[in-house]
């Protein structure tokens, strides 16, 4: 455990120009990390780290690991405003600018809801106490450690997994009252999901149901997710990946609205039997980009061709 943990030592002013080669065991420090954590379920990786060769903000997107929100300057405002809630963020803490500490306060609900399994933590920071006091209960909290050393790692029992099934929905109005439904006592992420549905037709949901369904992801790229449901009822399938314009849902080949789920993610009506569900990104600008290039290419084309026809080339 030692050794997996040499390069974290604090160094100031960390930048590849003034130390060249500081990023150098990277791959291999992510490499064992990853056999540590495992393959399912997202990881907080603590910003604390900041100045930590080579676990820096960003570190764990270059290195392909699942993270949760690190440093993400091009988050849009509904991740911000999660991401703060989930940090429980006190009036004296800056807001969330692309990264967030977690501390005693944090609703570990919603970090479940984003399918935080592993918390990758400094020794003795204030997050790690709080972690390793609940540890110390893990029937009733739900955390185990499962590292020790400079760097501790702690296992979440209770995550949802990134895609899975629900037979009952909650429509609400708006973003505030869906981001306060999360909090409800009454709400059952395994069982239910808050959707705004913003004006789509939305078929009905079970009162009372065991959500009997299973999912599987057959595949994941950036602007493309293919998975396999089998539903024993109605319900939704949701994927905590954040909901965005430009994405399109097709289930068996037919494309279906894609509904606003807890505030952030996806989720499309299944219906009972087996479905193949599959994800891509469209953006209309692209498609907008296409059109225009297209009319372009066709005005050069017919001026080139009405300029031929008035000064016809000499022989």
């Amino acid at each position: 455990a030692t050794n997996l943990f040499l390069a974290a030592e604090v160094l100031p002013g960390v930048r590849p120009s003034q130390q060249p080669g500081v990023f150098d065991t990277s791959k291999e420090m992510f490499g064992r990390l990853r056999a540590s954590v495992g393959d399912s379920g997202r990881v907080y990786l603590s910003p604390r780290f900041l100045f930590s060769p080579p676990l820096t903000l960003k570190q764990g997107l270059l290195n392909r690991m699942p993270v949760v929100f690190d440093y993400e300057v091009l988050a849009t405002k509904r991740q911000a405003a999660y991401i703060e809630h989930a940090a429980n963020r006190p009036p004296d803490q800056a807001p969330f600018s692309g990264f967030l500490l977690l501390g005693s306060k944090a609703r570990l609900r919603l970090l479940d809801l984003m399918s935080t399994r592993y918390y990758v933590v400094p020794f003795r920071s204030d997050f790690e106490t709080t972690l390793e006091r609940m540890s110390r209960r893990p029937a009733e909290s739900g955390i185990s450690r499962v590292k020790t050393g400079p760097l501790r790692i702690y296992q979440r029992r209770d995550y949802l997994p990134r895609a899975y099934f629900v037979s009952q929905a909650r429509i609400v109005s708006g973003p505030e009252t869906a981001l306060a439904g999360l909090d409800a006592d009454d709400f059952d992420p395994r069982k239910q999901v808050i959707l705004e549905v913003e004006g789509k037709p939305i078929p009905a949901s079970s009162e009372d149901s065991q959500s009997g369904g299973k999912v599987w992801i057959l595949e994941s790229r950036p602007e493309r997710v293919a998975m396999t449901v089998l539903a024993t009822e109605p319900g939704f399938l949701v994927l905590t990946d954040s909901f965005y314009p430009g994405w399109h849902a097709y289930v068996s080949g037919i494309e279906q609205p894609i509904y606003r789920a807890n505030y952030l993610f996806r989720a499309v009506a299944i219906e009972p039997g087996t479905s193949e569900i599959v994800f891509e990104y469209h953006p209309d600008s692209l498609r907008h980009g296409v059109y225009a290039a297209s009319a372009s290419a066709l005005l050069l084309l017919g001026f080139a061709w009405n300029r031929r026809r008035r000064w016809p080339v000499s022989a």
